[in-house]
């Protein structure tokens, strides 16, 4: 039936009886109002605005049409990869007008370029497209984007509208197909076609009697059905203006939207419930002064769950600036009927009922009177009746007959709005769109959705694949994930999703979370606020599993996809920080377990400890605390760096030090060990304000001398890379390391010449941004290897600032290079690593600060290292290291291809190769049976590499850490907290894994000793005869899965290279992206050609042998050197 053909009670302002198809809608506004403003975008989400008429869109649009007739067959189906703005309208009305079929899909990320492309080549297979359109900027980021012919808008002329031929198109024909936001693997794209769409248009003007001189506002993205029914089609079909802005412009500053509702006279407007909820988050006094929304007449919340107390703050918030006391009204919708199906009208005030929890859970429908207790009680918010030609039924799944009034039932829709089905998927077609009451004939579409009808309302409770089922009783996850929110700073808002596991005898409840990582000080206490949140609706949760940001999954309007996160959760694909399984009920560690260890007696303080420690490292590794009872944290697969930083934690709940060793018990009995009397509080008092002078701290001192030249000298400690990206704003990144500068003291340091160090209050840095596209390209590469000659081993000067180079360089496209060149004296590996991550949070999301830092500066670290020294501890220390100085030569008898003192300026080679994560988690798995740390199995083969070489004993130099335990957050501050540990590498005829044991001891018993740092131990061993230590081990595993260094978010490494003063090799370990990734950054001039390319491949064979053969690990020295050197 023609929408012409319904008796629609609001009529006046439809388009002619003529116009069945959107072909002849667009052409009908266009001759009767050619110079009305129909669309408008607001560039930067205010002031700057860009219009299109309806002639203007309708010229734009046929030559779009004519462009793509001449090069696709009619029926086409074009991607429209589109950001916000006006182009992705004029794609869409091209497309129609061309007779093709348009698909709009979200763009890539500028900043993540290729995050998108599973899924844009998933939707391209199923749609079968045949090309993308899109606007020029992303149509330059080909790397993103699937392999398909790509159309720029740019491409087009508009002198091409006079070509255009109008299709052969009628009100079935498809027009665009809209992809439900599902799985990456299987998109089902809903076949939308003209009377689709212009009947949806009808019944949502029949509701919100819209008129000429209506004005939409709205922010949510056009590639989402409301965002393309209500911005792009129904103002078309009526004849209104319409404004948008991007949605990151609104999440950036909400009150925008408000702005623009009053500065256009908005009328009417949607956005789903996260939306209004910004806005009272958000927007500030100043923001709102003087705002008037009196015009607003009508807002609609839908899209998602709807909340009252959404509403109630929004209006609390609103009403004083003039907001209509109706304005607010609900709807419900889905892609598979256009996008609305039913709505409130105009003038009526959003309905929620007040209903029995445990009659829901039951799937009743029961009036909770007033004597029934708010946490019995759940609001449920009333959607609307459907209009002229919809129908509604609630339908027992199972039975498919219709339920009481009184039950809970799926709904059920048939009418002119839902689609045909999906594109060529004839079985989910039939799954969804074939639901047959019992005893009829007529297909209607299953919503998958719970709700009853209520005096021709609608009510809608939830998914019924959503419901969570608990000894019988069903519960609806929204609920739930609600109960979180502003229950804990670290919880992520509209982040989280419940649901329930079967795990063979009963049902489980699993709540998953983002969170925010740099609040997440005790994630036991999240854990803890958590199951008291849930346990306040009567259950228990048995799995807590917290997130990075951005890592559930979400539908394009921000709805959380439960369905996607169970199937992760259960195929183990759930990135997560933090993992917590219930074994018996427990309570969260106390924050403030130092007072509380101290005042208690022997008993309680043992417990207390046990409690403490079992939880501190099930957290550590994301597992059960029933699984680390009565294990020792060597047996866990941590390395000695995360081993080291759960000492300085015991050591600064129980104010005296831990040391390494003590770690070796299984946890059961190591809390007895641990648990006596705890001494005085002894609290750190620092003295002088904080910018002033300070001393070097540890190895600052070396790096710092060594600028100076002498043997192996004249460098600095630095480190150098090179990314190129796509879509990278300069100006984003610039800011996002000027926070960064504002945060952190290391990076506002100088050193004077008397070797004092000093933060600056205050600094600015300009990011410099050099523009190559007009170059040649062999101008381009020259300048491109002049920087890189310049900064990959520039010496900065360390009483200037800054002790950094960042710059940008603009190459072909969209492409740009950056520079990033840092001196170690501000910052050892870790805190790079830490750096690099919040310059990502800070671009990927610049509207979100970090949590604030904890109470301590790296001036505090040195001024408490200082006053360490002549500590009986320090004196003990100092003693035990005098003890061990070497009596045999200690830098590597490696082949020379001349003295290191005739170098005047070292240059470092890297050499990179990574192990496959297979064989990398098999060399693991080997370690851990026999109690070995990964990173001393990776230095005894680097050992063994070089004693094949050298013939001789020698002793090799690891970098280690040193943080004082001052404060349990220590390890958020930035700066160079290197130290050394020193391994004597005198092999008997040991077998590997003996040779590995003894190593793994030495280092053990040094870093109980790192109270005196390893420059000073060399200073102390050199006073008779210099002591060498020029090849050095670097770990950056730690076993627990912190501390990974990643730049992908800021490219892809196309160089990179460190240097070290007095070093000739530097062998480097890390993770990355579940691989090992191994590299040598070595003074090349310094050894015989092809020596280090031997070694290099005999390490890396090693490696391999290790982990493939287990019987290696028993056997004595291996046969190492090439056939020609034995």
């Amino acid at each position: 039936m023609s929408i012409h053909d319904r008796p629609w009670s609001r009529r006046d302002h439809h388009p002619p009886v003529g116009v069945t198809t959107l072909i002849e809608l667009l052409s009908h506004r266009a001759e009767t109002a050619p110079e009305r403003a129909a669309l408008r975008y607001l560039r930067d989400g205010e002031q700057d605005v860009v219009t299109l008429t309806t002639s203007a869109l309708w010229r734009d649009a046929c030559a779009v049409a004519a462009y793509l007739q001449a090069r696709l067959p009619v029926g086409a189906r074009v991607l429209l990869p589109h950001p916000p703005g006006l182009e992705f309208s004029v794609a869409f009305y091209g497309c129609v007008l061309a007779g093709m079929v348009a698909v709009p899909v979200p763009p890539p990320d500028p900043a993540r370029p290729g995050r998108a492309l599973p899924r844009l080549q998933a939707v391209c297979d199923d749609a079968e497209v045949a090309a993308v359109l899109t606007v020029p900027e992303v149509a330059a980021q080909r790397d993103g984007m699937p392999k398909v012919p790509i159309f720029s808008h740019d491409d087009v002329d508009p002198a091409l509208a006079s070509r255009w031929v109008r299709p052969q198109s009628d009100e079935r024909t498809p027009i665009y197909l809209q992809y439900t936001s599902g799985s990456t693997a299987r998109p089902k794209g809903v076949v939308i076609d003209h009377a689709n769409v212009l009947h949806n248009c009808a019944e949502l003007n029949e509701a919100y009697d819209l008129r000429p001189d209506s004005v939409m506002v709205y922010w949510v993205p056009t590639y989402h059905d409301l965002g393309l029914v209500y911005g792009v089609v129904l103002p078309m079909f009526i004849g209104f203006e319409s404004i948008s802005m991007s949605p990151m412009d609104f999440l950036r500053q909400p009150a925008r939207w408000l702005q623009a509702i009053e500065r256009f006279g908005g009328t009417h407007s949607v956005a789903p419930n996260f939306g209004y909820d910004l806005v009272v988050a958000r927007c500030t006094p100043q923001q709102l002064a003087g705002l008037d929304l009196s015009r607003w007449r009508h807002a609609l919340n839908g899209g998602e769950p709807i909340r009252r107390i959404s509403e109630q703050r929004f209006v609390a918030l609103c009403a004083p600036l003039g907001l209509p006391p109706d304005a607010l009204s609900h709807s419900y919708g889905m892609s598979e009927a256009t996008a609305e199906i039913t709505a409130e009208p105009l003038g009526t005030r959003g309905v929620f009922v007040r209903l029995r929890a445990d009659a829901l859970a039951e799937g009743r429908v029961e009036d909770a009177g007033p004597e029934v207790e708010d946490d019995r009680v759940r609001w449920v918010a009333g959607c609307g009746v459907p209009a002229a030609g919809t129908e509604l039924f609630i339908v027992d799944p199972d039975t498919r007959e219709p339920c009481a009034p009184d039950r809970i039932g799926e709904i059920w829709i048939g009418g002119g709005s839902v689609a045909r089905g999906y594109w060529r998927a004839p079985e989910a077609t039939e799954q969804a769109f074939g639901g047959r009451l019992c005893g009829e004939d007529t297909p209607r579409l299953r919503s998958g959705d719970l709700g009853f009808l209520r005096d021709g309302q609608l009510f809608v409770t939830g998914r019924c694949k959503d419901v969570v089922i608990i000894r019988g009783h069903n519960h609806y996850p929204q609920d739930l994930e609600w109960a979180l929110e502003g229950r804990h700073p670290a919880l992520r808002p509209n982040a989280a999703v419940a649901f329930s596991e079967d795990d063979g005898t009963t049902e489980r409840l699993v709540l998953v979370t983002e969170v925010y990582p740099d609040r997440l000080e005790d994630p036991m206490s999240v854990v803890s606020t958590i199951r008291e949140a849930v346990a306040e609706r009567g259950l228990e949760v048995s799995v807590v599993v917290l997130c990075p940001p951005r890592t559930v999954p979400k539908t394009s309007s921000g709805k959380v996809q439960r369905a996607r996160t169970r199937h992760l959760f259960e195929c183990g694909e759930l990135p997560s920080i933090e993992r917590w399984v219930a074994a018996a009920p427990q309570d969260a560690v106390s924050e403030d377990l130092r007072d509380r260890l101290r005042e208690s007696d022997e008993a309680p303080r043992i417990a207390l400890l046990r409690d403490y420690l079992e939880r501190l490292v099930a957290a550590k590794l994301r597992v059960d605390r029933d699984q680390v009872q009565d294990v020792a944290l060597v047996d866990m697969g941590l390395d000695s760096l995360a081993m080291v930083e759960i000492a300085e934690r015991l050591s600064f709940q129980l104010g005296r030090v831990v040391e390494l060793g003590a770690l070796s018990e299984p946890l059961s009995s190591l809390a007895a060990t641990l648990g006596g009397p705890p001494p005085a509080d002894e609290s750190l008092v620092v003295g002088g304000e904080p910018h002033e002078p300070f001393p070097l701290y540890g190895i600052q001192q070396a790096y710092w001398v060594g600028r100076a030249g002498g043997v192996g000298g004249g460098v600095s400690c630095h480190t150098y890379h090179e990314l190129d990206a796509e879509g990278l704003d300069p100006s984003r990144l610039e800011a996002a390391w000027q926070a960064l500068i504002d945060r952190h003291d290391a990076l506002r340091l100088v050193i004077d010449a008397e070797g004092q160090q000093r933060v600056l209050p205050q600094a600015r840095y300009s990011m410099p941004v050099e523009d190559l596209r007009g170059l040649s390209a062999a101008e381009r590469e020259a300048r491109l290897a002049a920087l890189r000659a310049r900064m990959s081993h520039q010496v900065l000067p360390s009483e200037r600032w800054p002790m950094f180079e960042i710059r940008v360089c603009r190459l072909v496209d969209d492409r740009v290079r950056v520079y990033v060149s840092i001196d170690l004296l501000l910052a050892d590996g870790a805190s790079l690593a830490r750096l690099m991550d919040e310059w990502g949070r800070l671009y990927v999301e610049p509207e979100r600060p970090l949590e604030p830092l904890p109470p301590c500066t790296f001036r505090d670290c040195a001024l408490a290292d200082q006053a360490a020294k002549g500590t009986a501890r320090y004196e003990a220390s100092r003693a035990w290291w005098r003890e061990r100085r070497p009596d045999f030569p200690t830098a590597p008898a490696l082949p020379l291809a001349c003295n290191p003192e005739q170098l005047e300026a070292p240059r470092f080679v890297r050499r990179r190769a990574t192990l496959d994560p297979r064989v990398w988690q098999a060399l693991q798995d080997e370690a851990h049976r026999r109690r070995l740390t990964i990173s001393v199995v990776l230095c005894t083969a680097f050992a063994e590499v070089l004693e094949a070489w050298s013939g001789a004993p020698f002793m090799l130099n690891l970098t280690t850490f040193r943080r004082a335990p001052i404060h349990p957050r220590i390890h958020e501050i930035i700066g160079d907290f290197t130290t050394m540990a020193f391994l004597d590498c005198r092999r008997s005829a040991w077998s590997f894994v003996e040779y590995a044991r003894r190593l793994q001891g030495q280092l053990h018993a040094q870093l109980d000793h790192r109270v005196v740092h390893g420059v000073e131990v060399l200073r102390m061993w050199s006073h008779e005869q210099p002591v060498q230590v020029p090849v050095v081990f670097t770990s950056m595993v730690r076993g627990d899965g912190t501390g990974r260094w990643d730049t992908t978010w800021l490219g892809e490494e196309t160089f990179a290279i460190s240097q070290t003063p007095h070093v000739w090799i530097d062998h480097q370990i890390l993770e990355l992206n579940g691989a090992l990734v191994y590299r040598w950054d070595a003074v090349e001039a310094l050894f015989p050609e092809g020596l280090l390319d031997a070694m290099f491949a005999a390490f890396g064979r090693r490696v391999q042998e290790l982990a493939t053969t287990p019987s290696a690990w028993d056997q004595g020295r291996p046969e190492l050197l090439p056939p020609a050197d034995r």
